[in-house]
């Protein structure tokens, strides 16, 4: 218990740090995001790409449904470019369909779709329901749901309206443009995953503290058992001569013994643990369960530790053996 709450609380830290690094490493290959006000005029939309280059996108919601499963998710076009790029679990590389769309890889498993099947999708505000198939699968840790291109949008009878622009360059200037609503940085939506982590440090800190607590009382627990059976055993030896280093060795290796038992059945408990509590975070998010190596030293280190100085407490009593009485037959 103690090492599966350690490996729970840190691996949440890694798991969010390596969503960060993932979305903004590799997924978003932008710079700056301008966010574009509704109905923006054609004109002033080119002055906007001719002065920024990038990849216009269209988000949206979106209705899916499957074999009588329906789901609410996020729609999004994307004309020519190379602002999001799209992978799948393993990191390699996704390329959007040229019939039919991409389906993240978690409402597919919501809605129990696989590549090839036909589902049935509508924009909000829309009436009427479209159907595609399923022509890729890529994984998203945030916004799952449709993504198609801007050539398959146009050959449904759509057209593509632009509510952002992924500009390759710096675009901090064109907030107080026409048509442009706000501007976003990459680094500042990076940003806003350390204020997650801040948010979890309450968390993570209970739990290291549970964790430390549940330690402590199970093995010293364990040791008070195993001192009061073995008192005559203990007082036997220190009769025979025995010195108590040798004595405290014996308990010493009992402690080691059972540390390392419970670190072989903690750590992928503390994983799987992990991973199921990621997995019921939100329908939108796709969180993949992280544990780095410096969190795997530490929860066993911590536990070594925590080991030893409770060894080192039950030691002291080996003093207070009262040989004598010890040793007497039961009556």
């Amino acid at each position: 218990g103690c090492v599966a709450l350690l490996v729970l609380a840190l691996g949440l830290s890694d798991s969010v740090r390596a969503v960060a690094d993932r979305l903004y490493g590799s997924l978003y290959a932008y710079r700056t995001k301008v966010i574009l006000a509704e109905g923006l005029p054609q004109a002033q939309l080119a002055a906007l790409t001719a002065r920024y280059p990038g990849q216009l996108i269209q988000e949206s919601a979106v209705e899916i449904s499957f074999d009588g499963r329906q789901r609410t998710g996020a729609l999004t076009v994307l004309a020519p470019g190379q602002g999001i790029r799209f992978q799948d679990v393993e990191g390699n590389a996704v390329a959007l369909p040229e019939s039919g769309v991409a389906l993240s890889a978690k409402m597919a498993r919501l809605l129990r779709v696989k590549a090839g099947d036909v589902l049935r999708w509508r924009a909000y505000g829309e009436k009427e329901w479209q159907e595609a198939v399923v022509g890729a699968l890529y994984h998203t840790p945030v916004g799952q749901g449709i993504a198609v291109s801007e050539a398959t949008y146009k050959a449904l009878g759509f057209a593509l309206k632009p509510t952002a622009l992924l500009a390759d360059g710096d675009a901090s200037d064109a907030a107080g443009l026409a048509g442009v609503q706000s501007v976003q940085a990459r680094e500042t939506l990076k940003q806003s995953f350390s204020a997650i982590l801040e948010g979890m440090e309450g968390i993570i800190a209970i739990l290291i503290l549970a964790a430390a607590v549940l330690g402590a009382v199970v093995l010293y627990n364990l040791g008070s058992l195993s001192f009061a059976e073995r008192t005559r055993d203990l007082a036997t030896l220190k009769v025979l001569g025995f010195p108590q280093r040798r004595i405290r060795a014996l308990l010493h290796r009992q402690n080691v013994w059972l540390t390392l038992l419970g670190i072989a059945l903690g750590l992928p408990a503390g994983y799987a643990l992990l991973g199921y509590m990621l997995a019921t975070i939100s329908d939108a998010s796709d969180f993949m369960p992280y544990v780095s190596a410096p969190t795997l030293v530490v929860s066993v280190g911590a536990t070594f530790l925590l080991s030893t100085l409770v060894s080192l407490f039950m030691a002291r009593r080996i003093r207070s053996i009262d040989m004598v009485s010890s040793l007497k037959s039961v009556e």
